[in-house]
């Protein structure tokens, strides 16, 4: 299980240089998904309401990542291909 990571404790402005602001609903692509520090992103994306389009090489680990984030109620989508790669 992920690390909780303490929430802002309040919105910062333009002016701060950083901008920090809720991610639930919104959509993100997260490449290299299926192991190491790409899966850890998703969890987190996932964990705080995002919906993640998870993308990686392996279909088979890429389907497993899939299968937890989805019990733990996230809305997830796949898709197999290489970055790398424009062609896949």
């Amino acid at each position: 299980m992920a690390q909780e990571l303490p929430r802002p404790s309040r919105q910062c402005s333009e002016g701060d240089g950083i901008v920090l602001t809720s991610i639930e609903g919104r959509a993100v692509v997260v490449t290299g998904a299926s192991k190491g520090i790409g899966k850890g992103i998703a969890t987190v994306f996932a964990e705080r309401g995002a919906k993640v389009m998870l993308a990686a090489r392996g279909t088979e680990a890429l389907e497993a990542t899939a299968a937890e984030l989805a019990a733990g109620g996230a809305t997830v989508a796949t898709h197999a291909c290489d970055v790398s790669d424009w062609a896949s």
